[in-house]
């Protein structure tokens, strides 16, 4: 009798173990949620799988197996670049010397520190927070060179600063009209040249775009219309390191730009995170099964709990999913709908742990599709890029607005003073100008100004003086045609009365 007791109860624990066995087999993988299309962030997401899995742990017929740890790593950042800020405001006060020679009509002496100007600027030029500085510092230069007769050289000096300014204006009573042409022609051609565009993306969007020291919108942008050749990029984020890059337009085609703030990238390879960017992109096709089976086979799990969350206005949404791995059969279970505090989060979850197992249990019919998405309807949120013109576009207003040719110079005022009986002279009359007149030439200080060259100074004028009736060329002509005419008229009379008078005799040797 004793035993058959002894038998019975190793049954019983046989039983008990084999029941205990048959409940391990039924192990589910957690596998991490993921924020689809980075609606959320990923902190969201791991707090969602945190608290599932805690309760997927205290299930009676469920085994729960934590996931793999998706390890996210921070990328070295934008380094601070070697930016020379002495050197750029070395070349500003070079810049100013310069100018202010050219004020004291002092061209020769103007030309070498604008030139050194210049060439510091230009080698700092990619982090020049104003370009205004090197532009003015160009003009500046190109009026030294006219103003010593260096008309190629000033020429050349007004293209470099229309091509990194094409929209430059300039202040038309501080230069003559021969300058205003030129300038006027050279921006013409400028506005001709053939152009390019620049796409400017950023990860966060909104980042700030310079051109060429000028700010001309945010992130993502495409940037229309700009003139082939270099250009000087910026791309600013509140605190971050700014990003520095000089591009090379070229004409119908099209620079990339692409700017990382974040900072983050995936932490490795391998089938954990294929599956994790398969989900944060809305999809279940057979690499994410693959790769499904490969993490829970590490682990020796039976199913694949795995799902997505989103934001729909003030709560989170989240669709989850198991697979069963022998078969990679996938079922959806239901969805979840928690506030952003998940203050009723625990009830829900315990819902779906429920729904889980007997689901599990039952294993209903799977999902056919090859291609199953986790939010049907939702697609990738893609922002759209503003399109913003950069270059001119169409024919720039001319500066010069007065007559196409050179004007001949007006004869000298002539201001008659009879009651002098002096010969003709000529006197310099202080000539009063308007305030404002243009016609004077470039403004150069002290009341002076810069002449173009052939141009009449107006404030020489020529005064005439009177003369008296017997000075004038016009009496002795007179008197001449009479005397002459006396002369021929007794002599043919006198031939009329007396022809050997009149005869005149010429003997040849």
């Amino acid at each position: 009798m004793r035993k058959k007791s002894v038998l019975y109860a190793a049954l019983f624990l046989l039983l008990l173990s084999s029941a205990v066995s048959g409940a391990q087999f039924n192990k589910v993988l957690i596998f991490p949620y993921q924020p689809v299309y980075q609606s959320v962030t990923p902190e969201v997401a791991n707090q969602f799988t945190e608290l599932l899995t805690n309760e997927m742990k205290n299930a009676d017929s469920l085994q729960a197996v934590e996931g793999p740890k998706l390890v996210t790593k921070k990328k070295a950042g934008l380094s601070e670049p070697n930016i020379d800020r002495d050197a750029i405001a070395k070349g500003t006060e070079k810049a100013k010397v310069g100018i202010e020679e050219i004020k004291n009509q002092e061209f020769e002496k103007a030309i070498k520190p604008l030139k050194d100007a210049i060439q510091i600027l230009e080698k700092n030029l990619l982090y020049l927070e104003d370009t205004s500085v090197l532009t003015d510092a160009y003009l500046a230069l190109s009026v030294a060179y006219f103003g010593t007769g260096m008309e190629d050289e000033g020429e050349t000096y007004i293209r470099k600063s229309l091509r990194l300014d094409p929209y430059k204006e300039i202040d038309t009573t501080q230069y003559p009209p021969l300058y205003l042409r030129i300038y006027d022609g050279i921006r013409k051609q400028t506005y001709q040249l053939p152009r390019g565009m620049i796409r400017v993306t950023s990860n966060p969007s909104g980042a700030v775009i310079f051109v060429d020291g000028k700010q001309v919108g945010t992130t993502p942008a495409l940037l229309k219309e700009a003139i082939k050749g270099e250009h000087y990029i910026r791309v600013e984020r509140s605190g971050e390191v700014p990003y520095y890059k000089k591009v090379n337009v070229l004409p119908n085609q099209t620079v990339e730009i692409n700017v990382d703030f974040s900072g983050e990238e995936e932490g490795g390879a391998g089938p954990e995170y294929t599956a994790a960017n398969q989900l944060k992109n809305n999809r279940i096709d057979s690499s994410t099964r693959e790769a499904l089976v490969q993490v829970a086979n590490k682990q020796q799990a039976d199913y694949v709990l795995f799902g997505g969350i989103i934001k729909v206005e003030n709560n989170y949404q989240i669709n989850s999913f198991f697979m069963k791995v022998k078969t990679t059969e996938v079922v959806q279970t239901m969805t979840l709908t928690i506030d952003v505090d998940m203050l009723g989060a625990s009830i829900e979850i315990y819902k779906l742990v429920e729904e889980l197992t007997k689901k599990i249990e039952s294993f209903p019919e799977s999902i056919k599709q090859s291609v199953i998405l986790l939010y049907p309807g939702i697609m990738k949120k893609t922002e759209k890029i503003q399109e913003i013109v950069i270059g001119p576009v169409g024919a720039p207003q001319p500066l010069y607005t007065g007559p196409a040719k050179e004007e001949e110079p007006q004869p000298p005022v002539v201001k008659e003073e009879p009651k002098k009986e002096e010969k003709k002279t000529a006197q310099v009359v202080p000539d009063v100008k308007k305030t404002g007149d243009s016609g004077g030439g470039i403004d150069i200080g002290k009341g002076r100004t810069l002449k173009q060259k052939g141009q009449i100074d107006s404030s020489v004028v020529i005064v005439e003086k009177p003369v008296k009736w017997y000075e004038s060329p016009w009496f002795w002509t007179a008197v001449g045609v009479a005397v002459v005419g006396a002369g021929v008229g007794t002599y043919l009379y006198i031939s009329s009365i007396e022809p050997d008078r009149g005869r005149i005799s010429v003997t040849l040797p």
